[in-house]
């Protein structure tokens, strides 16, 4: 063996026991990606803009008010959802230009605690945290030796923020809830008329069709089914149905005529309303769209926020693999299961 390979030798066995021997020394760092975060986290947000608009409504168009309390109430909590959303884009591209150009670690981690500083009013007038627990939050951040490990002394603000994000959707569900019940009883109300002649008309409907069924059963020599037939509201004309022990055929087939003539008059009247009618039902149908729309927009924000929160955490407490960061399958299933269609 030759100096050089000799040599080439030595200096490897020194590589290899520090990489090795000495207690793990070389191991690979942990850091905080946040490009990745920020990227994913804009990406999840997307270009998510939750509104009510009457625009695309046909029947109710007219039942929308913008300017009622219910309107108002329902877009005042969209508006802030999406006030919301927009705040996991401000901090993820805020934390990823402290990391870019804080220079050292020590650095970086006082400006991140100066941002954190920074957002105290805002924190006090929208998150339930108290202004004292904040300020041990970012002293305690501040006292961290790296990003990342500030980033986990941080993630209480972040549940904080998760917290109230589920307030305010549940009082968007209030609200969606309360403009669905009036709009729903304005359809009820504009339809009245034709809705009391539908019922109306079942009702009649129902009752031909009982009194035809007691007279097949005469016919077949139930006599007891002729006296339900001659009481019967079907029979108008009462001299159709004589009062006898045993109606003869000629009778059966005029009252069945009477029955026949009476059916095609329904027919007639429901033709007359039926184009009301079925702007009635397409009115619900309509509104019934509707409410879906606004309970998938609900279960969007609530998925969002909570695959972000999760994926905070978990780039905090120091995973590695950035894919396991914005892992949907922690997401709850129920909650995964009405929310994925909608936004991925």
């Amino acid at each position: 063996m030759n100096y050089q390979t000799i040599v080439k030798s030595i200096l490897m066995l020194i590589v290899l026991s520090l990489a090795s021997g000495c207690g793990g020394k070389l191991t690979k760092k942990r850091t905080a990606n946040v490009a990745f975060f920020a990227d994913t986290s804009i990406a999840l947000v997307g270009d998510t803009n939750f509104g009510l608009t009457r625009d695309d409504a046909v029947y109710n168009r007219d039942l929308f008010s913008p300017g009622e309390e219910e309107e108002q109430r329902l877009n005042a909590k969209l508006l802030e959802i999406n006030e919301y959303l927009k705040v996991i884009v401000r901090y993820s591209l805020k934390i990823v230009d402290i990391a870019e150009t804080g220079g050292s670690e020590q650095n970086i981690v006082a400006l991140y605690a100066d941002t954190l500083a920074e957002a105290s009013d805002w924190v006090e007038n929208n998150l339930e945290l108290e202004s004292t627990r904040y300020d041990e939050i970012v002293e305690s951040v501040r006292a961290q030796e790296t990003f990342l490990a500030a980033l986990r002394e941080a993630q209480p603000v972040i549940n904080a923020y998760g917290r109230y994000a589920e307030v305010l959707i549940e009082e968007l569900d209030e609200a969606t809830e309360a403009l669905v019940l009036k709009i729903d009883g304005r359809i009820d109300e504009k339809f009245a008329d034709v809705v009391s002649y539908q019922a109306a008309l079942r009702a009649e409907r129902s009752a031909i069709l009982r009194a035809l069924a007691d007279l097949y059963k005469t016919y077949r020599g139930d006599s007891g089914a002729y006296v339900q037939l001659r009481s019967s509201d079907a029979i108008v004309d009462k001299t159709v149905a004589p009062d006898v022990d045993s109606p003869t055929q000629e009778q059966l087939m005029a009252i069945a005529q009477h029955l026949r003539t009476r059916l095609d008059g329904l027919s007639l009247i429901e033709d007359v309303i039926q184009r009301e009618w079925e702007d009635y039902r397409e009115s619900h149908r309509e509104l019934d769209r509707k409410h879906a729309d606004l309970e998938a927009q609900r279960n969007r924000a609530r998925l969002v926020f909570l695959v972000w929160i999760r994926a905070h955490r978990n780039m905090a407490s120091g995973k590695m693999d950035p894919a396991e960061w914005f892992d949907i399958s922690a997401v709850p299933g129920t909650l995964f299961n009405t929310g994925t269609g909608i936004i991925f």
